[in-house]
């Protein structure tokens, strides 16, 4: 704003610093904005519930998701992006039941998913988000001899990435909850 001081008068300064505050805001979360002194005085638990993410824009979690799962190692956005696309792979075999149930089970895993990025960020506790493919992950199993050609080989790789990622979340899941992290 010093930069513009000469070119603006003071009410334009005035109109055009909530608006910049706003825009800020917006890109960097309501953490930035500026608190007034009760709002400075909450409790540590009311504090910790205000940085929620969902004080944001409920339709942003996704996109924050996204931009924390690029700030991993490498291989952690490959993996989970091949999960994605794993189960997304059940839409080509859509005529089939089982492939509606992989599906809605993939969506309802990425809701859960968003909700517990939402509440504790991108922590070890996401892996909780695909509880729903345990009994997916046997439902599949019970159903793979039932199922032919191309099929039956996306069902075992399916298989194999939700085995391998209930193991990963398992020792995550186990991880966070023996921290000292754990909200109580």
């Amino acid at each position: 704003m010093k930069g513009l001081s000469g070119h603006l008068s003071a009410e334009q300064k005035a109109e055009l610093i909530p608006k910049v505050t706003d825009a800020i805001v917006s890109v960097e979360g309501e953490r930035l904005r500026p608190h007034s002194r009760a709002q400075q005085s909450l409790s540590e638990e009311e504090t910790d519930m205000s940085r929620s993410r969902w004080d944001q824009n409920v339709w942003r979690i996704p996109f924050l998701f996204a931009g924390d799962l690029l700030k991993q190692p490498v291989w952690i956005p490959i993996w989970v992006s091949a999960l994605m696309v794993v189960n997304m792979v059940s839409l080509a075999f859509w005529s089939q039941p089982l492939a509606k149930v992989i599906f809605v089970t993939f969506l309802m895993s990425a809701m859960l998913m968003m909700g517990l990025y939402a509440k504790f960020g991108f922590e070890r506790i996401l892996g909780l988000g695909h509880v729903f493919w345990i009994p997916l992950l046997v439902y599949l199993l019970v159903h793979l001899r039932h199922a032919e050609g191309e099929f039956q080989t996306y069902l075992i790789v399916l298989s194999l990435c939700i085995g391998a990622s209930l193991l990963f979340d398992a020792v995550d899941v186990w991880k966070f909850l023996s921290s000292n992290r754990v909200p109580r």
